[in-house]
C-alpha cells in the first residue's frame, strides 16, 4: 500500500469516527435534558420559571449546566439563551 493512500484511508476513518463522537455527543445531551426534566419533575416541553424569565425550551451546555430559551418582546425563542445550573430553583408552570 502506497503512504498516500494509507493516509487517504486513515483521513477517512478520522472522519468517520468524528461523525460518530459527535452523534453520539448529540444523544448524550439529549438525554441529559431528558433527565433534567424528569429530575425536576417536568413533562417533556414543559416551560418554567428560571432567573426570572420564563423557559420554553433547554439545551446541554455541559454536564452540569443547561441553556434556557425565552421568547423575546417578538414572540420568538431568544438567540443569545439564559445559562443555568442543574441544581438552580425552578418553578413549572402549565402546559399551554
Amino acid at each position: 500500500m502506497s503512504t498516500e493512500l494509507e493516509l487517504k484511508q486513515t483521513e477517512e476513518k478520522i472522519q468517520e469516527t468524528r461523525n460518530e463522537l459527535n452523534r453520539l455527543n448529540a444523544v448524550a445531551n439529549d438525554l441529559r435534558v431528558k433527565l433534567y426534566y424528569e429530575k425536576k419533575g417536568l413533562k417533556p416541553r414543559q416551560p418554567f420559571m428560571c432567573k426570572g424569565k420564563k423557559i420554553f425550551k433547554v439545551s446541554c451546555a455541559t454536564y452540569r449546566f443547561f441553556n434556557g430559551f425565552y421568547l423575546t418582546k417578538k414572540g420568538e425563542l431568544t438567540a443569545k439563551p439564559i445559562s443555568f445550573c442543574i441544581d438552580d430553583e425552578i418553578t413549572p408552570l402549565p402546559i399551554e
